[in-house]
């Protein structure tokens, strides 16, 4: 049995329920795609049609954000982690068994698992959110990282930056300094916690490891290299993802290039082009220009 993004006890598929709600008027298309919403979640390979402005892979489930801001999420529901929800919101993150999104007012707000209070809706403001294993970050308009839910590892502490931009991993946090630097907190058995003086432009916190790009587009990765995931690659690349054994960049032709777990077939190269990439447990998806979503892998079919 292969190491696992959450380093989770196998949990069984679960056939969830949906339950639609409403949204605003939209156009033909998408208004054909909401409503076949009502009845994607839980199914393992409904990738949803339709127009998404943002997409976020987790473990072995999925969200995106309708251009209404709805959240639309599919994959495994477990704990509700895949429900869809109104909105509206202006981003979303896919964790291990929950997921966060934030309002236009800056709130929090979370669903699903809440072992740990990972699903805990705050108040912000903040300007940008994460969802992690059991825990979740996000940045207030100073910069400061507000954590919440499991501090086992020591990742939920808040950090008081200023940070540009955060990331939660399985058991351990990242934040961008200004300056480029990596700064990174929790669980460092595997080295994944170590700060890089960079300059980096962008940082993607994994399972095990942790990975940010240079100004030159060139992919650093340090931590755990069990399947590759860690390797140092040269681009260039305009975006980085880290997921659980594998890792994930784009090109500037929006090509996805990926690395790391060929098992579960995440980490297939795929033409595009995309405008942006996110990488969960053993599933990849992508968001082409057009708005359509891609997905490959874990619960996906290749």
């Amino acid at each position: 049995m292969r190491s696992r993004f959450f380093f989770l006890a196998v949990s069984m598929m679960v056939i969830a329920v949906a339950v639609g709600s409403g949204s605003p008027a939209l156009g033909a298309n998408e208004a054909d795609a909401a409503a076949r919403d009502r009845t994607i979640q839980g199914l393992s390979h409904a990738t949803p049609e339709g127009r998404f402005t943002q997409i976020s892979a987790g473990n072995e489930y999925s969200c995106g954000l309708r251009p209404s801001g709805k959240a639309v999420c599919w994959g495994l529901n477990t704990d509700g982690q895949a429900k869809n929800k109104p909105g509206p919101f202006t981003q979303i993150a896919a964790g291990g068994f929950h997921s966060c999104a934030l309002r236009p007012s800056g709130k929090a707000v979370c669903w699903g698992n809440n072992v740990d209070g990972q699903s805990k809706n705050k108040p912000g403001p903040f300007t940008q959110i994460d969802a992690g294993g059991f825990h979740s970050c996000a940045l207030r308009p100073s910069g400061k990282a507000v954590c919440w839910g499991s501090n086992r590892f020591r990742q939920s502490k808040d950090k008081p930056g200023p940070f540009t931009q955060i990331t939660a991993g399985a058991w351990h946090s990242c934040g961008l300094r200004p300056s480029g630097k990596a700064v990174c907190w929790g669980d460092n058995k595997r080295g994944q916690a170590k700060d890089k003086a960079g300059p980096f432009t962008q940082i993607a916190a994994g399972g095990s490891h942790t990975c940010g790009l240079r100004p030159s587009g060139k992919a650093v990765c340090w931590g755990l290299n069990s399947d590759g995931q860690a390797k140092n690659k040269p681009g260039p690349f305009t975006q980085i993802a880290a997921g659980g054994l594998h890792t994930c960049g784009l090109r500037p032709s929006g090509k996805a290039v990926c690395w790391g777990d060929r098992y579960h077939g995440a980490s297939k190269d795929k033409p595009g082009p995309f405008s942006q990439i996110s990488t969960g447990d053993i599933n990849t998806c992508a968001l082409r220009k057009t708005g359509a979503i891609t997905c490959w892998g874990g619960l996906h079919p290749l």
